[in-house]
């Protein structure tokens, strides 16, 4: 799925799949662009609406969602649901598949 985001400075592109299984390849949950609005906040839903891991700050790098809790346990694959918050913009809502 692809969201604009209404600001000049590019789109936000959000890939729905990753597989955090250490064989180096599509190990995170990439949000395209995204650095270009750091003033964000993403939070990560299991399918009863649980939230499970959430950061302000969402870079791809050092700030990353891979597939575990917050406290680092390991999740289950499976369908996850995230919301993303960027200053002054319509928060972007959609779904990611974690596979192993």
């Amino acid at each position: 799925s692809v969201f604009c985001l209404g600001l000049t400075t590019g789109i936000v592109k959000v890939n729905n799949a990753f597989s955090p299984n250490g064989d180096g390849l599509n190990e995170t949950f990439s949000i395209d662009n995204i650095a270009e609005f750091p003033d964000n906040h993403v939070y990560i839903y299991n399918r009863w609406g649980q939230l499970v891991w959430d950061k302000p700050h969402y870079n791809n790098t050092t700030i990353v969602w891979d597939g575990k809790l917050q406290n680092g346990s390991t999740l289950y694959a499976g369908t996850y649901f995230y919301v993303i918050e960027v200053s002054g913009q319509k928060n972007l809502k959609g779904w990611v598949e974690l596979t192993k």
